[in-house]
């Protein structure tokens, strides 16, 4: 197997392709990649500067922008069963949930905020759910634990991930699409639960947009075609910058500029 991360272009076996015989998709992981990445900048930009929430431009920005965290859950997945080094992949998840947790800290809740409130230092990122995700994967899959022991961790990293962007679906989305990647009814009905359990608060707290999460499974269904597509550096370490940097540069603009 060929060394490939959800983060990456790496280039994934087709024989334990969680998308299987995509030949009617169109789109590659590297596309589609960057195509969230757009979103997610678009999300992030109604987060910091629309001030009239929840306005109407407020609502449909953030509603395209809640598809991208199921999407690179679903390459988390893609990831894991790919990898050759899970602990490599696993580690470089984790500096990355490091690194970003300050730029997060500073851009969505600000200075002046953290001094009156710091509990909100306790709010995680999204990568950490991913990394949490991760480490319930190799929990899973190891051969040195007992299926109950296996069960109560994952239990705990799922309750742990409620400090973040995506409490529970963080967590146990990527982990039904590894645990159920041979039973396709099964993996649509775990994974659609996971999500119920993540959607259905945040529309009743914060309207209607976050049921934009459902866009994610027409594209992962109807558009990707399975296959990572170019290979080279930019494409591979692409994410791991621009993630933290964007999110730098927006809270520079949100406090200190616009």
């Amino acid at each position: 197997m060929g060394n490939v991360d959800v983060l990456s272009d790496q280039k994934a076996g087709p024989e334990i392709a969680l998308c299987k015989n995509r030949s009617t998709g169109f789109l590659s992981r590297n596309v589609i990649k960057y195509f969230m990445v757009l979103l997610m900048v678009v999300d992030h930009v109604a987060f910091c500067f629309t001030d009239s929430f929840p306005s109407p431009s407020y609502e449909i920005m953030r509603f395209f922008g809640r598809c991208v965290a199921p999407v690179f859950a679903f390459f988390i997945a893609e990831g894991y069963m790919h990898t050759s080094d899970v602990k490599k992949f696993r580690r470089r998840i984790g500096i990355l949930a490091l690194v970003s947790y300050l730029p997060s800290v500073f851009c969505f809740i600000g200075i002046e905020e953290i001094k009156t409130s710091p509990a909100e230092l306790v709010a995680q990122t999204i990568i950490v759910s991913f990394y949490l995700a991760l480490v319930a994967l190799s929990v899973w899959y190891s051969e040195k634990m007992k299926k109950r022991t296996k069960i109560i961790l994952i239990v705990l990293l799922t309750l742990a991930s409620v400090i973040t962007d995506m409490p529970v679906a963080g967590v146990l989305a990527p982990l039904f699409h590894c645990v159920f990647r041979d039973n396709k009814k099964m993996r649509y009905i775990t994974v659609s639960l996971s999500y119920v359990a993540f959607v259905a608060p945040m529309i009743a707290l914060y309207g209607w947009s976050t049921a934009g999460i459902l866009l994610a499974p027409l594209l992962l269904i109807f558009c990707y075609n399975g296959k990572a597509g170019k290979k080279n550096a930019f494409n591979k370490w692409f994410f791991y910058v621009f993630y933290p940097l964007h999110i730098v540069i927006l809270g520079i603009l949100r406090w200190y500029v616009i």
